[in-house]
């Protein structure tokens, strides 16, 4: 097991690193991204997902959300950078309205019968929403749709 501030390899190592739903949970994301330029190799490329508009989820820890301005600054030592929206503002309402009942109908803990009826309706509602999100691929093309993007996306290249 490695550790994403301090990848086991020498620099100019490899043609590509995948850095997807990580960034959000190490406490230094400034030094995760330099270990990335680090280990690539010229004109090596990374792709990287992270949350924006995304509620808390701690597994096992949850520090950061970034925005289109953020993730600028944090790849500005690449020398092409394309940030763009992976999931738009139909998903952002969509997930939050998800969590929200979760408050309500907790689908850990509890006692069993209850926390598998919560489950079946918390799954049964999200299947029933789940045609909305195609909204985003209209909506992702807005000038606004950033502010409330659920997750962007970040292809770099050293």
């Amino acid at each position: 097991m490695a550790n994403a501030g301090r990848l086991p390899f020498p620099s100019s190592f490899s043609d590509s690193v995948a850095c997807l739903a990580l960034l959000e949970h190490v406490i230094d994301p400034e030094q995760v991204v330099a270990e990335i330029h680090r280990v690539l190799k010229p004109d090596g490329e990374t792709q990287v997902v992270v949350p924006f508009c995304h509620p808390y989820h701690a597994y096992p820890a949850d520090y950061s959300r970034f925005s289109r301005e953020r993730l600028t600054e944090l790849f500005s030592a690449f020398r092409h950078v394309e940030i763009g929206i992976r999931t738009g503002p139909t998903t952002t309402m969509l997930t939050f309205l998800t969590y929200y009942l979760k408050i309500f109908m907790p689908v850990h803990g509890g006692h069993p019968w209850r926390r598998a009826v919560n489950r079946v309706v918390a799954s049964g509602l999200g299947w029933i929403m789940s045609p909305l999100r195609y909204l985003d691929a209209w909506l992702n093309r807005l000038p606004n749709a950033d502010t409330l993007a659920n997750h962007f996306y970040v292809v770099a290249r050293k």
